[in-house]
């Protein structure tokens, strides 16, 4: 059997073998497998279709269309066998029913930002779970303790107000102007 569909003014012809096979296509002097089907290794007859994207634990059942083991049909499946989700879900998120499932110290529509209980405070920003990044002159796990340099402060080489304890902890050994010894480390002093 043949049917024959001419676009753009080219001659198509989508043939059926005697066994009454679909999907070839071609002209009348070359036939071949149309587009989103293949032949099973080895054979002759075009009747695996071809799917872009990943059936999972279903099957791809026509071309770029998975069934999936629920029974759905979908363009993807997810592993176990219910349509996945177009989400990018972070942080080991999961995706569910278009939406994703954030994992514990996570929010978000993609689980991409993260969630300090606490709160961060002083100007502390939340950069992972339960973990804050502390503005100067602040530590502690949620911000709260002011790091109790006392005030006291130099005027260093590098041409700014720095505190003597921050000196000494971040830029080096000694600090001021004449060069004073920072204290031994974990002392008060």
């Amino acid at each position: 059997l043949y049917s024959v569909v001419l676009r753009e003014g080219v001659e198509t012809v989508y043939v059926r073998d005697v066994r009454g096979v679909p999907n070839v296509c071609g002209s009348r002097y070359h036939s071949y497998c149309c587009p989103g089907w293949k032949t099973l290794p080895g054979g002759n007859q075009c009747i695996v279709p071809i799917c872009r994207n990943s059936c999972g634990d279903g099957f791809c059942s026509r071309p770029n269309m998975c069934t999936c083991s629920s029974g759905q049909l979908s363009p993807n499946c997810g592993s176990l066998g219910v349509p996945s989700c177009g989400m990018k879900c972070l942080n080991g998120g999961s995706c569910t029913e278009e939406a994703c499932l954030c994992q514990k110290g996570y929010t978000g529509s993609h689980c991409g930002q993260p969630i300090c209980e606490g709160g961060c405070q002083n100007g502390g920003r939340c950069i992972g779970p339960n973990r804050c990044a502390c503005v100067y002159g602040f530590t502690g796990p949620q911000c709260e303790r002011d790091r109790g340099d006392g005030g006291i402060s130099c005027s260093a080489e590098i041409g700014v107000g720095v505190t003597r304890a921050s000196c000494c902890c971040s830029l080096g050994r000694a600090w001021g102007n004449p060069c004073e010894l920072c204290p031994a480390a974990n002392t008060s002093e």
